[in-house]
């Protein structure tokens, strides 16, 4: 029943970040998946080996986008998150670019960080660690970085739960 009420949490941050996503070529030495920058739009091979699709535990075409779905992408087996990707057809996964990540774990699965932030960080910590850049919006933090959107999300006791970064048109 968490998996499932996390899933919808993270299907309505994304029913959001549908609404400022742009087309673009980013990368930002600040924000790292498994060690290694992000670049996104990005196929899931350039993520690494680790790191597959599992329609099987959620995919969903994303209303009012045609060439659009959410699917969950696992590391290492371990639920990591849902993906935004760039086609409805389940069979054309592999081809696809990614557009938007968000996580649904509640660990470190597939490490994914924002200038050394990431799961268990407390609010201060990335207070600190943004120095400022934030934009504290219904009780989760908000940033840009060289063209993403970057959203951070807490749980009861202000720590690190949820992670959303999203290619972002100003």
């Amino acid at each position: 029943m968490i998996r499932k009420s996390r899933i919808l949490t993270c299907t309505a941050i994304f029913v959001i970040l549908a609404l400022c996503l742009c087309s673009c070529e980013k990368k930002s030495d600040g924000v790292t998946i498994d060690g290694k920058s992000l670049e996104m739009p990005c196929k899931i091979s350039s993520l690494g080996g680790k790191f597959e699709y599992a329609p099987d535990i959620y995919f969903e075409n994303m209303l009012g986008e045609s060439n659009q779905s959410k699917v969950m992408l696992t590391y290492n087996g371990n639920e990591f998150g849902l993906a935004q990707v760039d086609t409805a057809d389940e069979n054309k996964l592999s081809d696809a670019d990614i557009s938007a990540l968000v996580t649904t774990s509640q660990s470190s699965v597939g490490d994914l960080k924002i200038y050394g932030i990431g799961y268990g960080s407390t609010r201060s910590d990335v207070l600190s660690a943004l120095d400022g850049k934030t934009d504290d919006k219904e009780g989760a933090l908000k940033f840009y970085d060289n063209g993403y959107k970057i959203v951070l999300f807490f749980d009861t006791e202000d720590k690190v739960s949820i992670i959303s970064v999203s290619c972002e048109n100003k």
